[in-house]
Protein backbone atom coordinates (compact mmCIF):
# COMPACT_ATOMS: atom_id res chain seq x y z
CA UNK A 1 0.00 0.00 0.00
CA UNK A 2 1.75 3.33 -1.19
CA UNK A 3 0.24 7.02 0.56
CA UNK A 4 -2.52 8.77 -1.81
CA UNK A 5 -1.69 10.56 -4.47
CA UNK A 6 -3.19 13.22 -3.60
CA UNK A 7 -0.61 14.24 -1.19
CA UNK A 8 2.24 16.26 -2.42
CA UNK A 9 5.89 15.06 -2.86
CA UNK A 10 8.61 17.77 -3.13
CA UNK A 11 10.76 17.48 -6.50
CA UNK A 12 14.10 16.15 -6.20
CA UNK A 13 16.34 12.89 -4.94
CA UNK A 14 16.66 14.15 -1.16
CA UNK A 15 15.60 16.68 1.31
CA UNK A 16 18.10 15.97 3.92
CA UNK A 17 20.47 19.16 3.26
CA UNK A 18 17.36 21.68 2.99
CA UNK A 19 15.88 20.30 6.68
CA UNK A 20 19.51 21.10 8.37
CA UNK A 21 19.94 24.33 6.61
CA UNK A 22 16.62 25.45 7.21
CA UNK A 23 15.32 23.92 10.30
CA UNK A 24 12.16 24.59 12.10
CA UNK A 25 11.12 26.31 9.07
CA UNK A 26 11.32 23.38 6.69
CA UNK A 27 8.36 22.19 6.94
CA UNK A 28 5.83 25.13 7.87
CA UNK A 29 7.25 27.29 4.57
CA UNK A 30 6.58 24.76 2.02
CA UNK A 31 3.17 24.28 3.16
CA UNK A 32 2.54 28.12 2.97
CA UNK A 33 3.68 27.61 -0.11
CA UNK A 34 1.74 24.99 -1.62
CA UNK A 35 -1.40 26.13 0.87
CA UNK A 36 -1.66 22.34 2.18
CA UNK A 37 -0.51 21.26 5.79
CA UNK A 38 1.57 17.95 4.59
CA UNK A 39 3.55 16.70 2.42
CA UNK A 40 6.46 14.01 1.36
CA UNK A 41 9.72 14.28 1.43
CA UNK A 42 12.70 12.30 1.18
CA UNK A 43 14.59 12.40 4.34
CA UNK A 44 17.54 10.50 5.04
CA UNK A 45 16.99 8.04 1.96
CA UNK A 46 13.47 7.71 3.17
CA UNK A 47 10.23 8.99 2.25
CA UNK A 48 8.66 10.84 4.89
CA UNK A 49 5.15 12.81 5.52
CA UNK A 50 5.75 15.74 7.38
CA UNK A 51 2.59 17.14 8.40
CA UNK A 52 0.97 19.55 10.57
CA UNK A 53 -2.37 21.04 12.05
CA UNK A 54 -5.03 19.59 13.48
CA UNK A 55 -5.17 16.54 12.01
CA UNK A 56 -1.61 15.91 11.79
CA UNK A 57 -1.82 16.27 15.73
CA UNK A 58 -4.17 13.80 16.12
CA UNK A 59 -2.11 11.16 13.98
CA UNK A 60 1.67 11.58 15.73
CA UNK A 61 -0.51 11.97 19.11
CA UNK A 62 -3.81 9.45 18.07
CA UNK A 63 -4.05 6.25 20.53
CA UNK A 64 -2.70 3.14 18.12
CA UNK A 65 -1.79 5.50 15.05
CA UNK A 66 1.68 5.06 14.90
CA UNK A 67 4.42 4.08 16.93
CA UNK A 68 7.79 5.45 18.63
CA UNK A 69 10.08 2.59 18.49
CA UNK A 70 12.95 3.07 15.85
CA UNK A 71 11.45 6.86 15.18
CA UNK A 72 14.15 9.04 16.39
CA UNK A 73 18.10 8.51 15.40
CA UNK A 74 19.75 6.79 18.21
CA UNK A 75 22.39 10.26 18.63
CA UNK A 76 18.85 12.15 19.68
CA UNK A 77 17.30 9.32 21.23
CA UNK A 78 20.08 8.17 23.64
CA UNK A 79 21.08 11.61 25.00
CA UNK A 80 17.58 12.71 25.56
CA UNK A 81 15.15 9.95 26.14
CA UNK A 82 17.51 6.37 25.73
CA UNK A 83 15.89 2.88 25.51
CA UNK A 84 13.35 1.65 26.94
CA UNK A 85 12.19 5.18 28.93
CA UNK A 86 8.42 6.57 28.63
CA UNK A 87 8.53 8.51 25.62
CA UNK A 88 9.36 5.16 23.33
CA UNK A 89 6.80 2.65 25.12
CA UNK A 90 3.64 2.62 23.47
CA UNK A 91 0.06 1.01 24.03
CA UNK A 92 -0.32 -1.01 28.32
CA UNK A 93 3.56 -0.55 28.84
CA UNK A 94 3.72 3.30 27.74
CA UNK A 95 0.51 4.06 30.48
CA UNK A 96 1.73 2.12 33.15
CA UNK A 97 5.02 4.07 33.16
CA UNK A 98 3.07 6.86 32.23
CA UNK A 99 1.12 6.62 35.49
CA UNK A 100 4.02 6.85 37.79
CA UNK A 101 5.08 10.49 35.92
CA UNK A 102 1.72 11.39 35.88
CA UNK A 103 1.55 10.64 39.92
CA UNK A 104 4.89 12.38 40.38
CA UNK A 105 3.96 15.52 38.73
CA UNK A 106 0.97 16.39 39.77
CA UNK A 107 -0.15 19.63 41.47
CA UNK A 108 1.77 19.45 44.90
CA UNK A 109 5.14 18.57 43.03
CA UNK A 110 4.67 21.55 40.97
CA UNK A 111 3.89 23.99 43.87
CA UNK A 112 7.20 22.60 45.50
CA UNK A 113 9.43 22.72 41.73
CA UNK A 114 8.12 26.60 42.29
CA UNK A 115 8.89 27.10 45.25
CA UNK A 116 12.28 25.47 45.39
CA UNK A 117 12.84 27.88 41.84
CA UNK A 118 11.51 30.93 43.57
CA UNK A 119 14.11 30.46 46.29
CA UNK A 120 17.17 29.72 44.27
CA UNK A 121 16.74 32.32 41.93
CA UNK A 122 16.22 34.76 44.99
CA UNK A 123 20.11 33.15 46.01
CA UNK A 124 21.34 33.85 42.53
CA UNK A 125 19.54 37.36 42.71
CA UNK A 126 21.78 37.98 45.82
CA UNK A 127 24.97 37.05 44.60
CA UNK A 128 24.78 38.95 41.31
CA UNK A 129 25.93 42.47 41.92
CA UNK A 130 25.18 45.68 40.69
CA UNK A 131 26.36 46.62 37.30
CA UNK A 132 27.44 43.16 36.29
CA UNK A 133 26.77 40.98 33.12
CA UNK A 134 25.92 37.44 33.85
CA UNK A 135 24.23 35.15 31.28
CA UNK A 136 20.77 34.33 31.85
CA UNK A 137 21.01 30.86 30.59
CA UNK A 138 23.65 29.73 32.82
CA UNK A 139 22.50 31.21 35.68
CA UNK A 140 18.53 29.26 35.16
CA UNK A 141 20.51 26.26 34.49
CA UNK A 142 21.92 26.30 37.87
CA UNK A 143 18.92 28.00 39.47
CA UNK A 144 16.43 24.95 37.44
CA UNK A 145 18.99 21.75 38.12
CA UNK A 146 19.27 22.73 41.76
CA UNK A 147 15.49 22.88 42.15
CA UNK A 148 15.01 19.54 40.44
CA UNK A 149 17.60 17.67 42.40
CA UNK A 150 16.32 19.10 45.77
CA UNK A 151 12.96 18.46 44.54
CA UNK A 152 13.22 14.61 43.98
CA UNK A 153 15.19 13.83 46.60
CA UNK A 154 18.71 13.48 45.29
CA UNK A 155 21.83 15.00 46.79
CA UNK A 156 22.18 18.70 46.32
CA UNK A 157 25.06 19.93 47.59
CA UNK A 158 26.98 22.58 45.67
CA UNK A 159 29.33 20.48 44.23
CA UNK A 160 26.39 17.81 42.80
CA UNK A 161 24.68 21.05 41.57
CA UNK A 162 27.89 22.44 39.82
CA UNK A 163 28.54 19.03 38.26
CA UNK A 164 25.29 17.90 37.10
CA UNK A 165 24.26 21.27 35.74
CA UNK A 166 26.70 21.37 33.28
CA UNK A 167 25.79 17.39 32.40
CA UNK A 168 22.10 17.82 32.27
CA UNK A 169 22.30 21.11 30.34
CA UNK A 170 24.44 19.59 27.74
CA UNK A 171 21.78 16.98 27.20
CA UNK A 172 19.80 19.56 25.96
CA UNK A 173 22.10 21.47 24.84
CA UNK A 174 23.24 18.87 21.95
CA UNK A 175 20.10 17.08 21.71
CA UNK A 176 19.66 17.80 17.96
CA UNK A 177 21.50 17.37 14.70
CA UNK A 178 20.28 20.39 13.42
CA UNK A 179 23.38 23.23 13.42
CA UNK A 180 23.29 23.22 9.60
CA UNK A 181 25.00 20.49 7.69
CA UNK A 182 27.92 20.97 10.21
CA UNK A 183 30.10 18.42 11.72
CA UNK A 184 30.74 20.48 15.37
CA UNK A 185 26.91 19.40 15.73
CA UNK A 186 28.02 15.62 15.48
CA UNK A 187 31.06 16.25 18.07
CA UNK A 188 29.05 17.98 20.30
CA UNK A 189 26.23 15.54 20.43
CA UNK A 190 28.92 12.71 21.14
CA UNK A 191 30.31 14.37 23.69
CA UNK A 192 27.02 15.27 25.41
CA UNK A 193 26.39 11.11 25.33
CA UNK A 194 29.46 10.77 26.68
CA UNK A 195 29.15 13.31 29.59
CA UNK A 196 25.53 11.37 29.80
CA UNK A 197 26.73 8.01 30.52
CA UNK A 198 28.76 9.66 33.57
CA UNK A 199 25.28 11.01 34.83
CA UNK A 200 23.95 7.76 34.37
CA UNK A 201 25.86 5.99 36.51
CA UNK A 202 25.87 8.49 39.28
CA UNK A 203 21.60 7.92 39.24
CA UNK A 204 21.93 4.24 39.57
CA UNK A 205 24.28 4.73 42.83
CA UNK A 206 21.69 6.91 43.93
CA UNK A 207 18.96 4.33 43.04
CA UNK A 208 20.51 1.76 44.61
CA UNK A 209 21.23 3.30 47.78
CA UNK A 210 17.31 4.51 48.04
CA UNK A 211 16.79 0.92 47.62
CA UNK A 212 18.33 -0.07 50.35
CA UNK A 213 17.11 2.33 52.85
CA UNK A 214 14.40 1.66 55.69
CA UNK A 215 10.86 2.76 54.57
CA UNK A 216 10.52 5.13 57.27
CA UNK A 217 13.32 7.39 55.39
CA UNK A 218 11.68 7.22 51.93
CA UNK A 219 10.03 10.46 50.48
CA UNK A 220 10.39 12.19 47.23
CA UNK A 221 9.92 11.46 43.63
CA UNK A 222 13.36 9.56 43.38
CA UNK A 223 11.82 7.29 45.86
CA UNK A 224 8.60 6.74 43.82
CA UNK A 225 10.89 6.09 40.91
CA UNK A 226 13.47 3.75 42.33
CA UNK A 227 10.46 1.81 43.88
CA UNK A 228 8.35 1.51 40.93
CA UNK A 229 7.22 -1.73 40.22
CA UNK A 230 5.24 -3.22 36.47
CA UNK A 231 4.02 -6.34 36.09
CA UNK A 232 5.22 -7.30 39.80
CA UNK A 233 8.95 -6.13 39.88
CA UNK A 234 10.61 -3.26 40.61
CA UNK A 235 12.26 -1.99 36.95
CA UNK A 236 15.53 -2.62 36.66
CA UNK A 237 18.64 0.00 38.17
CA UNK A 238 19.39 1.27 34.53
CA UNK A 239 15.82 2.11 33.50
CA UNK A 240 14.98 3.41 36.87
CA UNK A 241 17.91 5.32 36.59
CA UNK A 242 17.05 6.72 32.95
CA UNK A 243 13.73 7.60 34.57
CA UNK A 244 15.05 9.71 37.03
CA UNK A 245 16.80 11.47 34.31
CA UNK A 246 13.36 12.23 32.76
CA UNK A 247 12.45 13.78 35.84
CA UNK A 248 15.62 16.16 36.12
CA UNK A 249 16.27 17.39 32.15
CA UNK A 250 13.07 18.48 31.13
CA UNK A 251 12.99 20.87 34.53
CA UNK A 252 16.46 21.88 33.41
CA UNK A 253 15.48 22.16 29.69
CA UNK A 254 12.64 24.89 30.98
CA UNK A 255 15.85 27.45 31.28
CA UNK A 256 14.90 27.72 27.62
CA UNK A 257 11.74 29.04 28.25
CA UNK A 258 12.73 31.54 31.02
CA UNK A 259 15.46 32.89 28.29
CA UNK A 260 12.61 33.63 25.84
CA UNK A 261 10.19 35.34 28.61
CA UNK A 262 13.00 38.04 29.24
CA UNK A 263 13.70 38.60 25.83
CA UNK A 264 9.79 38.87 25.27
CA UNK A 265 9.10 41.18 28.00
CA UNK A 266 11.94 43.18 26.94
CA UNK A 267 10.52 43.57 23.48
CA UNK A 268 6.65 43.89 25.02
CA UNK A 269 7.31 46.11 27.76
CA UNK A 270 4.06 46.78 28.35
CA UNK A 271 3.03 43.57 30.35
CA UNK A 272 6.14 44.25 33.11
CA UNK A 273 3.80 46.00 34.87
CA UNK A 274 1.40 43.49 35.49
CA UNK A 275 3.56 40.95 35.75
CA UNK A 276 5.88 42.86 38.52
CA UNK A 277 2.39 43.22 40.73
CA UNK A 278 2.27 39.62 40.74
CA UNK A 279 -0.66 39.21 38.27
CA UNK A 280 -0.99 35.13 38.18
CA UNK A 281 -3.54 34.94 35.40
CA UNK A 282 -1.32 37.23 33.06
CA UNK A 283 1.77 35.53 33.98
CA UNK A 284 0.32 32.69 32.77
CA UNK A 285 -1.10 33.78 29.52
CA UNK A 286 2.70 34.96 29.45
CA UNK A 287 3.72 31.52 29.51
CA UNK A 288 1.62 29.85 27.14
CA UNK A 289 2.52 32.69 24.45
CA UNK A 290 6.16 31.99 24.95
CA UNK A 291 6.24 28.71 24.41
CA UNK A 292 4.08 29.00 21.25
CA UNK A 293 6.01 32.01 19.58
CA UNK A 294 9.46 30.43 20.48
CA UNK A 295 11.24 27.69 19.16
CA UNK A 296 11.72 24.57 21.29
CA UNK A 297 12.02 21.36 19.53
CA UNK A 298 10.80 22.01 16.36
CA UNK A 299 9.31 18.28 15.32
CA UNK A 300 8.71 14.69 16.93
CA UNK A 301 8.90 11.76 14.60
CA UNK A 302 6.55 8.74 14.63
CA UNK A 303 5.83 5.54 12.28
CA UNK A 304 2.39 5.11 11.41
CA UNK A 305 0.94 1.86 12.66
CA UNK A 306 -1.87 -0.27 10.52
CA UNK A 307 -5.16 1.92 10.57
CA UNK A 308 -2.93 4.72 10.32
CA UNK A 309 -4.62 7.95 9.20
CA UNK A 310 -4.02 11.46 8.12
CA UNK A 311 -7.54 13.35 8.46
CA UNK A 312 -8.88 11.02 5.55
CA UNK A 313 -6.28 10.13 4.05
CA UNK A 314 -5.05 6.17 4.83
CA UNK A 315 -1.52 6.34 5.55
CA UNK A 316 0.82 3.03 5.37
CA UNK A 317 1.89 1.22 8.01
CA UNK A 318 5.79 1.68 8.06
CA UNK A 319 5.36 5.09 6.96
CA UNK A 320 7.96 7.59 8.35
CA UNK A 321 5.89 10.73 10.00
CA UNK A 322 7.33 14.33 11.20
CA UNK A 323 4.41 15.84 12.85
CA UNK A 324 5.91 19.99 12.88
CA UNK A 325 5.35 21.45 16.29
CA UNK A 326 6.87 25.07 15.27
CA UNK A 327 4.42 25.04 12.47
CA UNK A 328 1.68 24.02 14.31
CA UNK A 329 1.99 26.27 16.98
CA UNK A 330 2.48 29.29 14.37
CA UNK A 331 -0.15 28.12 11.64
CA UNK A 332 -2.45 31.05 10.27
CA UNK A 333 -5.64 29.37 9.94
CA UNK A 334 -5.05 28.18 14.16
CA UNK A 335 -3.46 31.65 14.73
CA UNK A 336 -4.53 34.79 13.82
CA UNK A 337 -1.39 37.15 12.86
CA UNK A 338 0.98 33.73 13.99
CA UNK A 339 3.76 36.06 14.04
CA UNK A 340 2.52 38.48 16.92
CA UNK A 341 3.41 38.13 20.48
CA UNK A 342 -0.32 38.15 21.89
CA UNK A 343 -0.51 36.56 25.52
CA UNK A 344 -4.18 37.69 25.68
CA UNK A 345 -5.43 35.40 23.22
CA UNK A 346 -5.00 32.44 25.58
CA UNK A 347 -7.47 33.89 28.12
CA UNK A 348 -9.48 31.37 25.49
CA UNK A 349 -8.91 28.04 26.74
CA UNK A 350 -9.86 26.54 23.45
CA UNK A 351 -6.74 28.18 22.54
CA UNK A 352 -4.75 26.54 24.82
CA UNK A 353 -5.94 23.27 23.60
CA UNK A 354 -4.38 23.85 20.32
CA UNK A 355 -1.06 24.65 21.69
CA UNK A 356 1.47 22.01 20.67
CA UNK A 357 5.22 22.27 22.24
CA UNK A 358 4.91 19.61 24.45
CA UNK A 359 2.76 17.74 22.77
CA UNK A 360 -1.17 17.42 22.26
CA UNK A 361 -4.33 15.53 23.41
CA UNK A 362 -5.16 13.90 26.51
CA UNK A 363 -2.28 14.61 29.11
CA UNK A 364 -3.47 10.83 30.87
CA UNK A 365 -3.16 8.71 27.76
CA UNK A 366 -1.75 10.17 25.21
CA UNK A 367 2.39 11.14 24.64
CA UNK A 368 1.82 14.44 25.60
CA UNK A 369 4.44 15.81 27.89
CA UNK A 370 3.20 15.14 31.45
CA UNK A 371 5.23 17.75 32.92
CA UNK A 372 3.57 20.85 30.74
CA UNK A 373 1.75 21.91 33.43
CA UNK A 374 4.93 22.23 35.60
CA UNK A 375 6.37 24.04 32.64
CA UNK A 376 4.04 26.80 33.17
CA UNK A 377 4.33 27.79 36.32
CA UNK A 378 7.94 27.85 36.27
CA UNK A 379 7.37 30.41 33.66
CA UNK A 380 4.92 31.75 34.74
CA UNK A 381 6.51 32.23 38.21
CA UNK A 382 9.96 33.26 36.71
CA UNK A 383 8.37 35.79 34.13
CA UNK A 384 7.07 37.48 37.32
CA UNK A 385 10.59 37.54 38.97
CA UNK A 386 12.04 38.94 35.95
CA UNK A 387 9.38 41.80 36.03
CA UNK A 388 10.46 42.68 38.94
CA UNK A 389 14.52 41.96 38.53
CA UNK A 390 16.26 45.45 37.57
CA UNK A 391 18.08 44.86 34.68
CA UNK A 392 18.37 45.44 31.00
CA UNK A 393 20.01 43.58 28.10
CA UNK A 394 22.91 44.98 27.01
CA UNK A 395 24.19 45.41 23.16
CA UNK A 396 23.94 41.63 21.90
CA UNK A 397 22.87 39.27 18.66
CA UNK A 398 18.99 38.45 19.69
CA UNK A 399 18.19 36.66 16.49
CA UNK A 400 17.73 33.02 17.11
CA UNK A 401 19.19 30.62 14.21
CA UNK A 402 16.28 28.31 13.30
CA UNK A 403 18.89 25.90 11.93
CA UNK A 404 19.71 25.02 15.13
CA UNK A 405 18.44 23.09 17.27
CA UNK A 406 17.79 23.63 20.36
CA UNK A 407 17.54 27.55 18.70
CA UNK A 408 18.90 29.53 21.51
CA UNK A 409 20.93 33.27 21.58
CA UNK A 410 23.88 33.19 21.85
CA UNK A 411 25.70 33.19 24.75
CA UNK A 412 22.56 32.25 26.55
CA UNK A 413 21.21 35.92 26.68
CA UNK A 414 23.14 38.36 28.72
CA UNK A 415 21.67 40.01 31.55
CA UNK A 416 23.28 43.47 33.08
CA UNK A 417 21.61 44.35 36.73
CA UNK A 418 21.19 47.43 37.22
CA UNK A 419 19.86 47.76 40.88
Amino acid sequence: MTLDPAVPRLPGPDHTIPLLREGYQFVGRRCDARGVDGFVARLRGRDTLCVRGTDGAELAYGEGRVTRAGAIPAAVRHLLQDDDSVQGLDGAAHQRRRDLFLEVLGPTDTARVVDLVRDRWACAVRDWPIGVTKSLGEVMDRVLAGAALEWTGLPHDRGTVTRLTGELASMVDHAGLLDGPSVGSLAGNWRARARRRGTERWVEEQVRALRDRPPAEMTGPAVRVALHREGGAALDTATAAVELINLLRPVVAICRFVVFTAMALARHPQWQQPLADGDHAAAVTVAHEVRRTHPFFPAILTIADEGAHWGAIPVPAGTLVLFDLYGTNHHPELWPYPWAFRPERHDDPAAVARLVPQGWGDPVSSHRCPGEPMTVQVVAAMACELARFPHRLPMQDLTLPLNHLPATPAGGLRVTRTG
